[in-house]
C-alpha cells in the first residue's frame, strides 16, 4: 500500500477525534514510509483537526484562545445590522478608490450589506464580487495537494463560494450588455460545484438561474420552457413564478403578464410588491378601479407606507367626480401625515384636488348640502396648509424656485 492509499484511507475515516484506528494507520504509515515533509504535514493537519478533544496537546492553548476570540468577533459582527447610508458611503469609497486597490475586505462587506438589505446595485456588486472571487480562488489554488486529498472543502466554504458566485452571476446578468460572456463562465462554475461537488444533478435552483441566463441572452422561449418544467414539479415555486412574469413583461405582453401576475397573487396574497406592481400596470392601462383595488391591498399589508396612500389618491383623482375627489383629498392627507409633510407629490396633489373640486363642483347638488360644504371647507383648509408647507420646503432646499412656487400658489388662490 503506497502513501496515497493511506491518505485516502485516513480521509475515509471522516472523524475529528483521534481514535485507535487513526493511530494504527499512522503507525503503519511510519513503518512503510519515512518521515518526509509531506508526511509530517499530514500528521500535523490531523492533530489540528482535534479541536473538540479535551487533550490540549493537540492544539496549543494560544491557538485555541485566538480561535475563540475570532469566533466571538464574528458573532458580534453578525448581530450588527448596517444602514442604507453606510451602504452608500461604502459604495462611494469602493467606486472612488476601493475597486482600484482591490480592497477585498470592504468588497466582501459591501456584498454582505447588499444581501442584508436585498438591494440591487448591479454594477458595484459585480465589480466587488469579481474581486472577492479572485481572492478566494487564489487561496484555493494555494492549498496543497495533500490538504485537498485529506480534507476537501468544508461545507461552510462551499456554501460561501456558491452564494458569492450566485450574487455575482445575477449582477452580471443585470449588466449583460457588457458581461454576458462572464455570466456564462460564472454559471458554469456554479454548475460544476452543484453537480460535481454537491452531487445535485437535478437542482431546481440551478435550472432557474439557467433560465435567467437565457432571458439575458434574449432566448425567452427556451427560458419559459425551463420555468414550465420546474413548475410541473413544484407548481408553487415562488421565484420561478416571478420569473415568468418578468419574461412576459420583457416581451411587452401586458395581457399575459397580468394573467401570470393574477395567478401568482392567487397563491401569494400577502406579497405587497406584487400587488404594487399589478397596480402600476393597471394605472398605465388607465384601469383606475383595478389599480385602486391593488393599492388598497398594499395598504392592508403595509398601512404605514405613505406611497400606497398617495397612489390611491392619484387614481381617485384620475377618476374624477365629487365623491372620488373628496376621497382623494383624504388619502393625500394620510400620505402627508405619514410622511411627516415630506411627500411633495401629495402636497401638490392636495392643491390640484382642491382646485378641481372647487372649479367643477362648486355649484353642484353634491356640494350644496351641509356635508358637501363641510367637505369642501376641509379640502380648502388642507390645500392652504399644503401650499404653506411647500413654500417652507422650497425656501430651505431650493430657494431659487421659491418665486415660481409662490406664483403658482397665488394663481390657485385667485381661483377661489
Amino acid at each position: 500500500m503506497n502513501l496515497l492509499d493511506f491518505l485516502i484511507e485516513i480521509k475515509n475515516l471522516n472523524t475529528k477525534i483521534i481514535t485507535h484506528k487513526t493511530l494504527l494507520l499512522l503507525l503503519l504509515l511510519l513503518v512503510f514510509n519515512f518521515f518526509s515533509s509531506k508526511t509530517a504535514f499530514c500528521l500535523h493537519s490531523l492533530f489540528i483537526l482535534n479541536e473538540d478533544d479535551d487533550d490540549d496537546g493537540a492544539i496549543k492553548s494560544e491557538e485555541r484562545e485566538r480561535f475563540q476570540k475570532s469566533e466571538e468577533r464574528r458573532r458580534k459582527m453578525d448581530t450588527i445590522r448596517s444602514t442604507i447610508p453606510q451602504v452608500n458611503d461604502l459604495e462611494e469609497y469602493l467606486t472612488s478608490t476601493g475597486f482600484a486597490k482591490k480592497d477585498v475586505k470592504n468588497c466582501a462587506l459591501f456584498l454582505q450589506m447588499i444581501e442584508e438589505h436585498k438591494l440591487r446595485r448591479s454594477a458595484s456588486t459585480f465589480r466587488a464580487g469579481e474581486i472577492v472571487l479572485e481572492h478566494m480562488n487564489e487561496k484555493l489554488r494555494k492549498r496543497s495537494f495533500l490538504t485537498k486529498i485529506l480534507f476537501g472543502s468544508s461545507p461552510s466554504t462551499v456554501n460561501k463560494h456558491l452564494i458569492l458566485l450566485e450574487q455575482t452571476f445575477i449582477a452580471s446578468l443585470d449588466t449583460s450588455s457588457t458581461n454576458l460572456k462572464r455570466a456564462l463562465e460564472l454559471f458554469n462554475e456554479l454548475k460544476a460545484i452543484v453537480e460535481e461537488t454537491l452531487g445535485q444533478k437535478n437542482s431546481q435552483r440551478l435550472k432557474r438561474l439557467e433560465g435567467m441566463l437565457l432571458e439575458a441572452s434574449g432566448e425567452f422561449d427556451k427560458a419559459m420552457e425551463h420555468y414550465d418544467a420546474i413548475l410541473e414539479d413544484q407548481p408553487t415555486e415562488q421565484r420561478v413564478m416571478k420569473r415568468r412574469i418578468a419574461v412576459f413583461e420583457s416581451q411587452n405582453d401586458t395581457k399575459k403578464c397580468l394573467e401570470a401576475l393574477n395567478k401568482y397573487l392567487d397563491v401569494f396574497m400577502d406579497d405587497v410588491e406584487a400587488w404594487e406592481h399589478a397596480g402600476k400596470i393597471y394605472a398605465k392601462l388607465f384601469m383606475h378601479e383595478q389599480a385602486i383595488f391593488c393599492f388598497e391591498e398594499c395598504i392592508c399589508s403595509a398601512p404605514s407606507n405613505y406611497h400606497h396612500h398617495r397612489r390611491v389618491a392619484e387614481q381617485l383623482y384620475a377618476l374624477g367626480g365629487f365623491d372620488n375627489l373628496r376621497r382623494a383629498s383624504m388619502y393625500y392627507a394620510a400620505a402627508i401625515d405619514m410622511s411627516t409633510g415630506a411627500d411633495v407629490r401629495a402636497l401638490y396633489g392636495c392643491i390640484l384636488t382642491r382646485n378641481t373640486l372647487v372649479k367643477n363642483h362648486a355649484g353642484s347638488n353634491d356640494s350644496s348640502n351641509s356635508n358637501g360644504k363641510n367637505s369642501i371647507e376641509a379640502v380648502e383648509n388642507l390645500a392652504a396648509a399644503a401650499a404653506e408647507r411647500l413654500e417652507q420646503m422650497y425656501a430651505i432646499k431650493q430657494e431659487e424656485l421659491l418665486g415660481i412656487v409662490r406664483q403658482t400658489v397665488k394663481v390657485k388662490e385667485a381661483k377661489k
